[in-house]
């Protein structure tokens, strides 16, 4: 059994845990977004949104695999869960209904879905095993 910020997980569910977090986090502003990018369609024109979130994404390419937090993946996994719908849904709706701009109002609506789709990939293996071992679990890694 493992403990993971207060929760005890078998072998095979940290695995998994550990999997989910890193898919997250070679992603983090794209899973991020979720929850950023709707409410930003309100404030500034959509193309310097999208533009300012790829630059991000790209930014963050390099960053990935030098810096792991398994408590800040943690804690956005449970707050974008949460959150997506309800913000995506909000800023979609004042988009449309306040600004009247349709496209960008169903965008936002859609954000959450949309934004699944999205990201730069990467070498998943290396952020399990460096979350791993900042949880302190030793990783099975099965014969080929």
């Amino acid at each position: 059994m493992t403990q993971i910020f207060g929760t005890h997980y078998n072998d095979t569910e940290t695995q998994l845990w550990l999997h989910l977090r890193a898919l997250e986090w070679a992603n983090w502003p794209v899973f991020l977004s979720a929850i950023f990018v709707p409410p930003l369609f309100y404030f500034w024109p959509f193309p310097a949104v999208i533009i300012g979130f790829l630059i991000i994404s790209f930014l963050w390419v390099p960053i990935r695999f030098t810096f792991v937090s398994p408590s800040l993946a943690s804690i956005a996994c449970i707050a974008v869960q949460k959150l997506k719908w309800i913000v995506g849904i909000g800023s979609g709706t004042t988009i449309i209904f306040l600004q009247q701009r349709y496209i960008v109002g169903v965008v936002a609506l859609l954000w959450p879905f949309l934004s699944a789709f999205m990201g730069f990939g990467g070498d998943l293996d290396i952020i399990e095993r460096k979350m791993a071992e900042k949880i302190g679990f030793t990783v099975v890694i099965p014969p080929p």
